[in-house]
């Protein structure tokens, strides 16, 4: 059986004169094209109000995948808004930080992407810096002016995690975020940096989980490249029912 995958969706102004003060839920082709490739079946989740009314979606999906977007308010994390913070959506942040705590409290395979990894980490009691200058004097270019498929930098992986079962002890990755992970919770372990030491995945030390976050973006890598298909492969499988 194929898993049902649900795909955490973003919401972003219109900003088309016609329809102007419109806002629209959405997610980028890139994660659906992904999921359908490595044989899953995507399924949209929309933002709403109330995160219990897309509690049954996550009790009925097999595995959740939290897409990238903009950045965490920093208030949730018990910080003041920095001058390099970017827009953000306090709201938003609210019901999906409520819904990615009982995906992991029922033990669903989870697989977040850059905002998705931020999302695990607070979700988990950790939290972010606004800014990587703030993280790093001398940071390498983590907001890469390269085709969004093109690997960029490298990334050296923890021995004994899931990624590197996947990819070994180092890979290539693009890269697109200007936020970062400062505290890591205590049931996540860090199992990916880069070379100016910025994280760049945790995974949960529960041996029994699937849960990973990824700083990349492994689905805009899979429109040119098979570089990243173990990455979407395992988390398929991991949630894939079994009879």
């Amino acid at each position: 059986m194929k898993p049902l995958i649900g795909v955490m969706g973003n919401r972003i102004p219109n900003r088309d004169p016609l329809f102007q003060g419109m806002e629209r839920d959405y997610v980028n082709h890139d994660y659906i094209h992904a999921i359908e490739e490595c044989g899953g079946i995507p399924v949209i989740l929309p933002i709403t109000k109330d995160p219990e009314l897309l509690i049954p979606f996550i009790d009925r999906i097999d595995g959740l995948l939290l897409s990238g977007g903009y950045d965490i308010h920093p208030s949730i994390y018990g910080e003041a808004p920095h001058p390099l913070l970017q827009y953000a959506d306090k709201g938003i942040d609210i019901v999906q930080l409520a819904l990615v705590q009982y995906a992991i409290s029922i033990k669903k395979p989870i697989l977040g992407v850059c905002r998705g990894l931020q999302l695990l980490t607070i979700a988990g009691g950790g939290t972010l810096y606004q800014d990587i200058s703030l993280a790093q004097k001398n940071p390498i270019q983590h907001f890469q002016n390269a085709k969004r498929w093109e690997a960029t930098h490298n990334v050296t992986i923890s021995p004994s995690s899931i990624l590197a079962k996947n990819f070994g002890s180092e890979i290539m990755t693009n890269s697109y975020h200007h936020c970062c992970m400062r505290d890591c919770p205590e049931s996540f372990r860090i199992t990916a940096m880069a070379s100016d030491d910025i994280p760049e995945a945790i995974e949960y030390k529960g041996s029994y989980q699937f849960i990973i976050g990824v700083q990349w973006h492994p689905e805009m890598m899979m429109v040119h490249s098979d570089s990243m298909r173990p990455l979407f492969e395992s988390f398929i499988s991991a949630a894939t029912p079994r009879p």
